[in-house]
């Protein structure tokens, strides 16, 4: 009788401690993923730009102008900046030109227009007035974008002034200002 109560006894145990693990075992687990993004911004220009026709300091409107094109991405919801400059604060002549005459890059003022094809965002930004293109980058927008998106469009505008102090060019060569733009995460 001893031994069929601690059999009885023992096999109640086994049988209390499996149910116990069976019950702490479960068919499914948690696992989180924990991840950070960071501040994505790119910039590509949409190709140069040529004013065709000569620019005549003598006639009453004495400039030329072209509209260029920016695609900028951007995944920073604070918005970015974009800064314009040029490597040099004069330029000279390209072809086959003997004498080579060079010209100031301030002749030519910059600005930009309001960024579209965003994803998101709250705000276009303001764009700058235009400024005389020059070696210290400057702001295009004085208060920035806070759209975002993989493809957005931005015109650059660029209006050049000559006037007399920028000497004539030798036929079959002209002058080209580079210009380097910048985007920036806010």
């Amino acid at each position: 009788m001893h031994r069929k109560f601690v059999l009885l006894a023992g096999t109640s145990l086994v049988a209390l401690l499996f149910g116990v693990q069976a019950s702490l075992a479960s068919p499914t687990a948690t696992q989180n993923v924990t991840f950070t993004v960071s501040k994505a911004v790119a910039i590509v220009s949409t190709g140069n730009q040529t004013i065709a026709t000569a620019i005549d300091p003598s006639s009453g409107t004495p400039t030329g102008s072209a509209t260029g094109g920016l695609t900028v991405s951007s995944n920073d919801a604070s918005g970015f900046q974009i800064t314009a400059k040029t490597n040099a604060s004069t330029v000279t002549e390209a072809g086959t030109c003997t004498p080579a005459e060079s010209a100031n890059v301030n002749i030519m003022t910059i600005s930009a227009g309001t960024p579209t094809g965003q994803s998101g965002g709250s705000s276009a930004g303001t764009a700058a007035s235009a400024f005389a293109l020059s070696t210290t980058a400057t702001n295009l927008y004085s208060t920035a974008p806070t759209y975002y998106g993989g493809s957005m469009a931005v015109t650059t505008n660029y209006i050049v002034t000559p006037g007399y102090a920028t000497l004539a060019n030798t036929s079959g060569c002209t002058y080209t200002i580079p210009v380097v733009v910048t985007v920036s995460a806010l």
